[in-house]
């Protein structure tokens, strides 16, 4: 009797039942040489990064970081320095980039960035103090913080949270919105979550044999088409075929 009752608490504890999602690993496209700490498709083939690049001065040599907007061919059409101002995670919401900075006094700060001048105009105080990557769905903008474990829906012309749910595994980081789902990255696990449902009740892992990063943090970036993602310490972005 006390083995069912355990087995009952946990399926309880685990929500709806998760179906794996089937996918395989497809091509790859190669980035500039730096440490990328988020990204977003800004439409058509435009890639927007934010980079801590290779100076070739050597590891740890350069703290520069840049917001370098682009094609997926190399040339890159706009870019501006950051240093100091922005720190981690970038969405794009048609007509301006969003990105997160690091507060001194131990919060964080969101900002919006005019897309055509890199231009920061506005900047928000968020919840929490480490968020890890944006995603925007058309109306909402969604931040993943890392050290809450949660993810945050915020109302971009206010900057206010609406609203907050629990992430999948411990430790968010990658989001990305593919106009019907989220998707979300959790290094602690090293899983990959599709969330959907009305209120993202459904979580499913995307099957380990096809995709697992445990303890490497994971950005993740959709296309239009496709579900990109980018490992720390990676220098190609990977896209990935769902089946």
């Amino acid at each position: 009797m006390r083995r069912l009752t355990i087995a009952l608490l946990l399926l309880v504890a685990a929500g709806p039942a998760a179906a794996a999602v089937a996918a395989v690993l497809a091509d790859s496209l190669a980035l500039p040489p730096g440490r990328v700490t988020g990204l977003t498709w800004a439409g058509g083939d435009t890639l927007a990064l934010l980079i801590a690049p290779d100076d070739g001065a050597g590891a740890g040599a350069s703290s520069r970081l840049v917001l370098a907007v682009g094609d997926t061919a190399g040339t890159v059409y706009r870019q501006e320095d950051f240093t100091g101002i922005l720190a981690r995670g970038l969405a794009w919401d048609g007509t301006s980039f969003w990105s997160c900075g690091d507060d001194p006094g131990g919060g964080s700060v969101l900002y919006r960035i005019d897309a055509d001048t890199l231009r920061i105009t506005d900047a928000y105080p968020t919840t929490g103090h480490r968020p890890m990557d944006l995603a925007y769905d058309g109306r909402w903008l969604w931040l993943s913080d890392r050290d809450r474990a949660r993810i945050d829906r915020i109302d971009p012309a206010t900057g206010d949270v609406t609203r907050s749910l629990p992430a999948p595994g411990f430790s968010p980081v990658g989001l990305a919105w593919d106009g019907q789902s989220m998707w979300v990255t959790d290094p602690a696990t090293g899983r990959l979550f599709r969330l959907r449902g009305a209120r993202f009740e459904q979580q499913d892992p995307v099957a380990a044999s096809a995709w697992f990063q445990r303890g490497r943090e994971t950005l993740l970036a959709w296309d239009g088409r496709s579900l990109w993602l980018l490992t720390n310490g990676d220098s190609h972005l990977r896209r990935l075929g769902l089946e």
